[in-house]
């Protein structure tokens, strides 16, 4: 019986001790709920004087948000123009390259046709883009700024001579660097007017030059003031000519050049060293509407890459022979005999 009411006893203790437990724990967890409840509405005043910073915030202020993306948005835009430099670069120094090369290559060759100037010694467009826009740039440039001087080397008339009348003056000379050369001048006035005139050279320059052919199957590249063509003749000659246009309102001039070395063809065949003056076109308006023409073509014999026909076989591609001619008349049989060709063929032409 004893032991029964001492069991009893530490039971009702333990059962206390538990309820006492129990009643701290409920108490720590509302003391912690009242906390968290006092924070929470601490948090939200706090939030809303924040709120109602930023609305009274300058302007020109930025987040950090704003601030952040500002900063990214510029390294974003750094990498680009670093990586478009360095492309820059890259297509400069190739440039360079290729530009140097071109200076050897013209340096480098031992005798000329061209009686006008002697750096005019090969003209050449590479294949990298830019440089080939250059070169372009160069070679009609220097054509158009010699215009004046050239004309007048000729012999040709100044504008102001109205009654001055040059009709198909075709020379052929044989200079000491070998070779001949054909030099026609033409000055005129055309009752065309100056828009009409240089439509007529801007739809098909190669008819300048003699060769009937399809505007649309040579023409192989045009710029902003450039055009190049490139044929095969019937006699496997090669044509790669270079046309520049350089217009103002009541005068115009054309410049036709012979691309001797074109990274982007062959150099097998056949070609002549044609620099071409208005065939260099040169025109000029009048008051009464008429177009002043003044026409410069001059053109060597047949080259080619590693050498240059002889006489007899210009006469051949010409149409005619020189065996019953003496080694020292064969100058003079081939000049007129060209000259009375080239005379029915303009006559034929009108």
């Amino acid at each position: 019986m004893v032991i029964d009411e001492e069991t009893r006893d530490d039971r009702k203790e333990k059962q206390e001790r538990e309820r006492k437990r129990h009643c701290l724990y409920r108490l720590e967890k509302k003391s912690e709920a009242a906390h968290l409840k006092q924070t929470q509405i601490e948090l939200e005043d706090k939030l809303e004087q924040l709120l109602e910073a930023s609305k009274l915030r300058q302007p020109h202020i930025l987040s950090w948000r704003d601030a952040a993306k500002a900063l990214k948005d510029a390294r974003d835009g750094a990498h680009v123009r670093n990586r478009g430099l360095r492309a820059r670069i890259h297509m400069y120094d190739r440039l360079v390259s290729d530009l140097s090369m071109w200076v050897q290559a013209t340096d480098g060759v031992s005798r000329s046709l061209n009686p006008l100037c002697p750096t005019w010694r090969d003209v050449t467009l590479l294949a990298n883009p830019e440089s080939r826009k250059l070169g372009k740039e160069w070679i009609t440039m220097q054509m158009f700024h010699n215009t004046d001087r050239v004309f007048q080397q000729h012999g040709f008339p100044s504008w102001q001579c109205d009654d001055v009348d040059v009709y198909r003056d075709l020379d052929i000379s044989f200079p000491e660097t070998g070779g001949c050369l054909y030099t026609c001048r033409r000055h005129f006035v055309s009752k065309q007017s100056l828009e009409q005139s240089c439509d007529a050279v801007r739809q098909n320059c190669l008819s300048t030059l003699l060769v009937q052919v399809n505007r649309a199957e040579t023409l192989r590249e045009a710029d902003a003031n450039t055009q190049l063509h490139t044929v095969h003749t019937t006699s496997d000659e090669f044509l790669n000519i270079l046309c520049g246009e350089f217009a103002t309102p009541d005068r115009c001039t054309f410049v036709l050049r012979q691309i001797h070395r074109d990274d982007t063809q062959e150099g097998r065949f056949r070609q002549r060293n044609r620099m071409l003056w208005s065939v260099m076109f040169d025109y000029f308006r009048l008051p009464n509407g008429c177009t002043k023409k003044r026409v410069l073509a001059i053109v060597s014999n047949c080259l080619v890459r590693d050498g240059e026909f002889n006489l007899d076989d210009e006469a051949r591609l010409a149409g005619f022979h020189l065996d019953d001619a003496s080694p020292v008349r064969k100058e003079d049989f081939f000049r007129a005999r060209l000259i009375g060709a080239l005379d029915q063929l303009l006559e034929h032409l009108g």
